[in-house]
């Protein structure tokens, strides 16, 4: 349990750490840049969950994208008055998916997951 809580907190604060570094004012080109950059650190935060649980690469991960989502859903309310509502809309909609991309780069789209244990499929 220690090291999939480990895994989610080491993801989400590095994901978050990335969109910080990243985040500008320039309306523009701001909404556009901050898809691909979610995107981008999406799947980084995936592959991160994955390598820190091993093992409990699966739950780690839901536990991940549980977190997100719940934070993204509380991020729409808040921006509903300021962002575009596509926006909002695209960003929880892409974040499982990055997450579920970056721990299979990490560990192996060929394996699947039972019970925290890694196996290959046939």
């Amino acid at each position: 349990m220690k090291r999939i809580a480990g895994a989610v907190f080491v993801a989400y604060i590095a994901m978050g750490v990335l969109t910080a570094l990243t985040t500008t004012t320039v309306p523009s080109a701001y909404y556009a840049l901050s898809a691909a950059t979610a995107v981008v650190y999406s799947i980084a935060g995936g592959y991160l969950c994955a390598a820190v649980a091993g093992a409990f690469t699966g739950k780690a991960k839901l536990t991940l994208i549980l977190l997100g989502e719940s934070a993204g859903i509380v991020v729409i309310v808040w921006l509903w008055p300021w962002a575009p509502h596509r926006f909002t809309a695209v960003i929880l909609g892409i974040y499982p998916l990055c997450l579920w991309i970056g721990s299979k780069l990490r560990s192996g789209f060929g394996k699947t997951e039972q019970h925290g244990v890694a196996k290959r499929s046939a």
